[in-house]
């Protein structure tokens, strides 16, 4: 079991137009000994996308 649990929630961004986000902090999170617990619900951020 990973040291560390975090609560994960990518937002709107992360999964459409900057999916880099997501997959990125996917792949980087079982290296760190974290596991990510997706949220069931959430609002979006409002963030605009990164440029």
């Amino acid at each position: 079991m990973p040291a560390l649990r975090y609560a994960y929630y990518p937002g709107c961004v992360a999964q459409g137009a900057c999916r880099e986000l997501d997959l990125s902090t996917r792949a980087i999170a079982p290296l760190l000994d974290i596991e990510l617990v997706p949220l069931k619900q959430a609002s979006c951020c409002g963030s605009g996308t990164f440029k």
